[in-house]
């Protein structure tokens, strides 16, 4: 049986990410176009999209009305833990197996994505009655 309220949250998490990860790599692969360091470029542009997801997140896909310091730290701390992932794939997609960090980064978007959506339904924005 389909539960409709968690798909509901599916999509809304995929509007939410591919709004901001759309102008995130935009204004990523322009930076990067001016020779400033992907892995330089990658960690602004994480810092900021994890500011505007938080936002989205908390406020559009789960809708949680907590105000809470405790899933501010989860969920920087969820971020924290995509971004090393993201990190890591691009030092090794380009440095060691040598793809052009357009494409790994464009990957990467959407490896950290799945972890971060499972990640944060699991321990930050938990399905009531499940808690």
């Amino acid at each position: 049986m389909i539960n409709y309220q968690e798909l509901l949250t599916v999509v809304r998490f995929g509007v939410v990410g591919l709004a901001t990860s759309a102008i995130g790599y935009i204004i990523y692969l322009l930076i990067t176009y001016f020779g400033v360091s992907p892995i330089l470029t990658m960690s602004l542009m994480y810092l900021i999209g994890t500011i505007l997801s938080f936002i989205g997140n908390k406020k559009f896909v789960f809708q949680d009305i907590r105000s809470s310091r405790k899933t501010l730290l989860q969920f920087a701390f969820i971020y924290f833990l995509g971004y090393l992932i993201n990190y890591l794939l691009l030092w090794y997609g380009t440095g060691q197996w040598g793809y052009s960090h357009q494409v790994v980064q464009g990957v990467a978007i959407l490896i950290v994505a799945g972890f971060t959506f499972i990640c944060l339904r699991l321990f930050v924005f938990v399905v009531r009655g499940t808690e």
